[in-house]
């Protein structure tokens, strides 16, 4: 007897179950293989963070053996105000200040002046714009991190490189010791800020960042970086559905289903 038509409110197998297994395989294959190796190592590279708690070695920074310079006050004969004039006359627009802070930056006296067109830095000694030379970057470094008379091989690097990624900003000063290509020392000549990489410490930077698809905001901006980051968590959830239906087999959801009807 030919079977009559299904009975109203009667439940139907759902799109999902009526999918062949094999289809479910084949999709979860390759997106495994398309994405999910990447995934799968990005995640492990979250975990850097929390072992450099428990193993400080990792970070791999140089320790400072020097100080902050004392303030000079004999360098000092251009006053907070004149200085400020002077930083507002080379911004442009209507710009208000809002700090002046007097500190020694390398061997100079200085006032960091902050206004709401941006940052100023000008010599206390003449009211002239701040920026360290190589030799006085040098002196910074030796005396910061008490090298001594190593002998240290300058150079001014204009873009990032494998040895430097621009954590003090471009240009920059980078030194390193004659005959070592670790640690290096990089110095920004606009306002004197020092910072120390060793290895180690490239490896464990590199690693936090490439969690966060770095390289990709770097070097394409920021919006294909959140595109990207988007692309992998809608693959990440792909993956799991797929994987759901590869856990439960479908034909035994699809038996439960015409049984409830």
């Amino acid at each position: 007897m030919p079977a009559g038509p299904a009975l109203a409110g009667s439940r139907s197998p759902s799109t999902f179950a009526r999918m062949k297994r094999k289809t479910w395989i084949s999709w979860h294959r390759w997106l495994a293989g398309i994405g999910g190796a990447l995934l799968i190592a990005l995640s492990i590279t979250g975990l850097w963070y929390p072992l450099q708690v428990y193993f400080p070695a990792l970070r791999g920074r140089v320790p400072e053996v020097g100080g902050e310079a004392s303030l000079d006050l004999s360098q000092v004969t251009v006053s907070a105000a004149e200085a400020a004039q002077r930083a507002l006359d080379e911004l442009a627009g209507d710009a208000e200040v809002r700090t002046v802070q007097l500190t020694m930056m390398g061997p100079h006296a200085v006032y960091d002046i902050r206004t709401s067109a941006g940052r100023k830095i000008v010599r206390a000694l003449d009211g002239e714009s701040f920026r360290l030379t190589q030799q006085e970057a040098e002196a910074l470094v030796r005396q910061r991190y008490g090298l001594g008379e190593q002998t240290l091989e300058g150079a001014v690097q204009e873009g990032r490189s494998l040895a430097y990624w621009g954590d003090v900003g471009l240009p920059a000063y980078v030194f390193t010791v004659a005959g070592s290509s670790s640690p290096v020392w990089a110095v920004n000549p606009i306002d004197a800020r020092v910072h120390a990489g060793t290895l180690m410490q490239r490896i464990s930077e590199g690693l936090m960042r490439a969690h966060q698809f770095w390289p990709i905001e770097e070097f394409a901006g920021r919006t294909l970086q959140r595109a990207v980051l988007v692309f992998s968590g809608v693959l990440s959830l792909l993956l799991g559905v797929t994987g759901y239906f590869l856990l439960f087999p479908l034909r035994w959801r699809l038996q439960r289903g015409r049984s409830g009807g």
